[in-house]
Order: structure tokens, then C-alpha cells, then sequence
């Protein structure tokens, strides 16, 4: 005898009830508090299955997500272009955009906060400014390094290395000499060309796969309320040691009443 429609009724009822009071698993946490594993993975931080950072393309968007120290993920449309390098540390973003194409092509810089989505830098030209009155130029992007918190580097035709980081009015750059002492960068915006080295094949091998970022030895960097001071560390090698360039300033606290 079938069931009348409502023993059905009960029954669906019943069902109900246990599935939302039996315990889930531990990993089926709600949505909004983990990053989306659809589409092509650029780069991720933590787990595949459940990224603390990821930045992915999908139909054409590249997007990128981060989850908060408040649980939640925040998600952010990068860039609705094609996308040539990416580099994700922690929340801090990098990918260089294509423009033209073979021997004619040279990249833009982009960085971005996946906690500050107001943080970032657009399209900025492979080699910036060196000096008042001299114009920023074209030129094809060889290798690119980022680091958590907003800092940026890259190697502009396998010559030049530029050193940057989000917007920070009261950023100084310097180069550091042997004698320890630091000699001043001239800035353009929020980045700075810190050396350029001779072009030779074997130079640009070199500064493609040294270049890296770190903090500044003995410098944890000072905290003023919602305010932190740091100085971060930019190095490379061209073949004749490893070469150093510094930025000092000053950034926000995220979290904690400061966001």
C-alpha cells in the first residue's frame, strides 16, 4: 500500500529534522567563509581544497580571494585581461599584464591587498621614472617577486630591477652599499628603479632566480596603535654578490578595530 500524502508529508519532515540537527562535517564550513576552488588555479597559499589565498581565472575574469582573520573570505575581480605572471604571498597579489605581442611585447605591473581592495597598484609601467622630467618606459617584465604585507620586485629586460610596494606616501627607497650605508631611490609613485645592470644572457639569467624579498635583519619594525613601521629587503645577484635595496614606511594594522 503506498503511503497517503501525509504519512509522505511527515516522513519528509522527519528527514529534515535530522539532517539539520546531526552534526556536519568538519570541513563543510558555510561558503562565504572559504575561497571558491572553481576554475584555472594562478597561484593558491595553503591547501588545494581549502586555500587560505587563491587566485584563480574563470571565463575570461581573473579573481582573487582571501580569507580574513575574521573567518570570512573576501573575493575580488583582479583583472578582466589576460594575465602573463602571477605571484601570491599570504594576501598580497602580483601579475604582470601583456601588451603586444613576439619581439613588440612588454608587460605592465599590477599588486594588490586581497584584505584592502582600495591598496593596490594598476598598470604600471615596466621601468618607472629614474629621475624629475624623465619619461617611464615600455619593457618586457623577466621575472617578478611579492611578499605579504605589499611589497613588489621585477626584472625589466633582463637589466633592470625595480623595487615597489602598495601606496605609502612616507616610503623611502635606498640601495645599499658595502659600507652598509643607503643611498636614496628616486621614486615614481609607489616603486623605484634600484639598478641596472649590464644586458647580457647571463646577467638576466642571474637576476631572474635571485631575485627575492624579505625584512630587514633585526627590524621587526615598531607598531603605533593601528599604525606599524617596517623596512623590507629586496636583493638580488648579478654575478657579483648579492646587491641590496631597502624600503622604509609605515602601514595599517588589519583587524583589531584598525579596518
Amino acid at each position: 500500500m503506498r503511503p497517503g500524502p501525509h504519512a509522505a508529508a511527515v516522513a519528509a519532515l522527519t528527514l529534515a529534522v535530522a539532517a539539520a540537527c546531526w552534526p556536519a562535517p568538519a570541513d563543510a564550513a558555510p561558503a562565504e567563509k572559504r575561497c571558491s576552488t572553481a576554475g584555472r588555479t594562478l597561484a593558491v597559499v595553503g591547501p588545494k581544497a581549502r586555500p587560505e589565498s587563491r587566485v584563480w581565472r574563470s571565463r575570461g575574469v581573473t579573481y582573487g580571494c582571501t580569507v580574513l582573520p575574521s573567518g570570512r573570505a573576501r573575493t575580488s575581480v583582479l583583472t578582466r585581461v589576460p594575465t602573463g605572471l602571477v605571484r601570491l604571498d599570504g594576501e598580497t597579489v602580483a601579475w604582470t599584464t601583456p601588451r603586444g605581442t613576439g619581439d613588440a611585447r612588454t608587460d605592465r605591473v599590477s599588486l594588490f591587498d586581497l584584505r584592502w581592495p582600495s591598496r593596490e597598484l594598476r598598470a604600471v609601467p615596466a621601468v618607472p621614472a629614474t629621475a624629475p622630467g624623465v619619461p617611464r618606459r615600455s619593457a618586457r617584465v623577466d621575472a617578478l617577486a611579492v611578499a605579504s604585507g605589499g611589497d613588489v620586485a621585477w626584472v625589466a629586460d633582463g637589466t633592470t630591477v625595480v623595487v615597489g610596494a602598495t601606496p605609502d606616501p612616507q616610503a623611502e627607497f635606498t640601495l645599499q652599499g658595502a659600507d652598509g650605508t643607503g643611498t636614496p631611490l628616486y621614486r615614481d609613485g609607489s616603486v623605484a628603479v634600484a639598478a641596472v645592470h649590464p644586458a647580457d644572457p647571463a646577467v638576466a639569467e642571474r637576476l631572474r632566480t635571485s631575485l627575492a624579498i624579505g625584512v630587514v635583519p633585526g627590524d621587526p619594525g615598531d607598531s603605533d596603535g593601528c599604525l606599524y613601521a617596517f623596512a623590507s629587503a629586496f636583493r638580488w645577484d648579478a654575478g657579483a654578490g648579492v646587491v641590496e635595496a631597502r624600503m622604509r614606511g609605515q602601514r595599517a594594522t588589519f583587524g583589531g578595530g584598525c579596518s
